[in-house]
């Protein structure tokens, strides 16, 4: 009798070969990222570099300038660069207003502070050369010495390199005279963004990164200075929520470094939850809570704090590309470079996403493989059916009777009619 027990179970074991097959491309363990970075890619794009100053050349009086050992024109800066973040698709970012402050100075005023920073420090410069003669050098210098060549800076320089003229929305103070915070608008458009936490959800001792550009670039050609594009990172936490007569402030356990003002203080979960604003003499490092930016977001017309087309597939594509889906995080790659042609990261991610393609390590998961294990099976359970039809046709040839049932065939009768097989008796021969 025809047992199928032993091919069910080889048809069970091919089946499950297929399976397993299929499976190892798509289970191995995933890549592990670390909190830090997930913070600085994803919102690396919307770090920018504020840049505001007014210039003008002095010329000296002939006879000064080789006094003072100095050239004849001397070329003068008030301001300086900082940091923001980039709040809305349209170019609405949010900075210091320390950082600022020269931009929202008119030009009379702005020559003025000039003039008056350019005096006390050649003043200063006087009374260490000759102090008996300082007063009088010091009148001449002053009747003399011409100002010429005045310019207004107010830049945002994008971390791709792209630059752009801002208006100021919405202005605080500078630091220590009131809120120091200022919405600064540029035109653009697709930019990635930082969303703002909406309500002071951080607590004491919780972790914080700090974003921004420190360090005191020349102001001298700095469209020119590459390092003026390198934002930096640095983890600190928050060591406690203060008030003062100025409004809330945090209080941080890392130092705010001269060029990182107005950059962000972002949480764990990649939320602005403050901006950066100074390091007091006693080394603490502050911040405006994220409470006040929105006060002053709403002041500047309410930008739309919702991350876009851009900033959503860029963190999409860093989440394929970071669990080496390499395939799919490239669609998303692309439509952010076609969105934002200027994104600084962009095609260095596509550039080492086609890399992992071309090495093997591309990843797949069990939705890329239900068309080969559908076909596999069906040709396993088809090469089954096979079998066991075989196996049935084998076991099923009939018996051989027993002599006594075979049929003896009768003999023929001969015929009676008369041509039935011999010639008639009266033939001819």
């Amino acid at each position: 009798m025809y047992k199928p027990r032993p091919i069910k179970r080889l048809l069970a074991l091919m089946l499950l070969l297929v399976i397993f097959l299929s499976l190892t491309g798509c289970s191995n363990q995933l890549p592990t990222v670390e909190t830090e970075t997930k913070i600085t890619e994803f919102t690396k794009p919307a770090v920018v570099r504020v840049v505001s100053f007014n210039s003008v050349t002095y010329v000296l009086d002939s006879a000064l300038s080789k006094y003072l050992g100095v050239p004849s024109e001397v070329p003068y800066y008030d301001g300086g660069m900082g940091s923001g973040a980039i709040l809305s698709e349209n170019g609405y970012i949010v900075t210091n207003a320390h950082v600022v402050e020269t931009s929202k100075l008119e030009e009379k005023d702005a020559k003025q502070r000039l003039d008056d920073l350019f005096l006390n420090d050649l003043k200063e410069q006087l009374l260490k050369k000759d102090r008996y003669y300082a007063a009088d050098i010091y009148s001449f210098a002053k009747s003399t010495t011409k100002r010429s060549n005045f310019q207004k800076v107010s830049k945002v320089i994008m971390p791709g390199g792209d630059s752009f003229t801002f208006d100021i929305k919405s202005y605080g103070a500078p630091l220590g005279q009131g809120k120091d915070v200022a919405i600064i608008k540029i035109d653009a458009m697709n930019l990635p963004i930082i969303q703002i936490e909406e309500s002071d959800a951080s607590q004491t001792s919780d972790k914080v990164t700090i974003a921004g550009y420190p360090g005191k670039a020349d102001l001298e050609g700095f469209l020119d200075d590459k390092s003026v594009l390198v934002s930096t990172y640095s983890t600190g936490s928050i060591a406690a929520r203060k008030t003062t007569d100025k409004g809330p402030v945090l209080q941080l356990s890392a130092n705010v470094n001269p060029g990182n003002s107005g950059g962000p203080v972002i949480s764990k979960e990649g939320k602005l939850v403050g901006i950066a604003t100074a390091t007091s003499s006693d080394g603490i490092g502050w911040a405006i809570p994220s409470s006040t930016v929105l006060e002053f977001a709403r002041q500047a017309g309410g930008p739309v704090n919702k991350p876009g087309a851009v900033t959503q597939r860029w963190q999409e594509g860093l989440q394929l590309y970071w669990q080496n889906y390499y395939k799919k995080a490239i669609p998303k790659f692309e439509e952010v470079q076609r969105l934002y042609p200027k994104h600084n990261a962009i095609s260095d991610y596509i550039s080492k996403s086609q890399r992992g393609i071309e090495s093997g390590k591309d990843r797949k998961d069990l939705k890329d493989y239900w068309l080969w294990i559908a076909g596999s099976a069906v040709v396993v359970i088809g090469l089954g059916g096979v079998l066991i039809i075989l196996r049935k046709k084998k076991n099923s040839v009939p018996p051989t009777p027993p002599l006594t049932e075979l049929a003896v065939p009768q003999a023929s009768k001969l015929s009676d009619e008369p041509n039935s097989g011999r010639p008639p008796e009266n033939a001819e021969k």
